[in-house]
């Protein structure tokens, strides 16, 4: 009988752990399957674009309780303006934390991964005419 009482007394705690606490790693593992789960479904349609071919997305532990990471770099910013619109406009179920910065040219183009780059062209396109930033030999 005390086996009994004192097992159910240690469930009641880890119950209330779980449903009363605000943030718990069951909370904060939900939320960044979530995070998981939008990136799956919303990150192809954003990486069409360009000037988004430097920015990451990732589930991430912070925020209040788990989150989706979007950092990385942008050309200015108007272009992190565009990339949290494009996001907000999808209405994710999940908090998103930005970690974007503005870079010059050169820069953002060497963050760009290599497969990004040759899609969009960058620096050059495949028949060596310029891609979207133009010339690179007037950077």
């Amino acid at each position: 009988m005390f086996y009994a009482i004192a097992l159910l007394g240690i469930a009641g705690v880890v119950a209330y752990f779980v449903w009363f606490t605000p943030c718990n790693s069951v909370k904060q593992a939900a939320a960044m399957s979530r995070a998981q789960a939008y990136i799956d479904a919303h990150q192809q349609a954003f990486f069409k674009e360009w000037k988004f071919g430097a920015i990451t997305w990732q589930p991430h532990t912070g925020g209040r309780c788990g989150c989706l990471l979007v950092s990385g770099m942008v050309l200015d910013e108007a272009d992190a303006d565009a990339a949290k619109a494009t996001i907000a406009a999808t209405s994710p179920d999940v908090e998103v934390i930005y970690q974007l910065e503005t870079a010059d040219k050169r820069k953002w183009v060497e963050s760009v991964p290599p497969e990004r780059r040759e899609e969009f062209g960058l620096p050059l396109k495949k028949d060596g005419s310029p891609g979207p930033l133009g010339d690179p030999a007037t950077w």
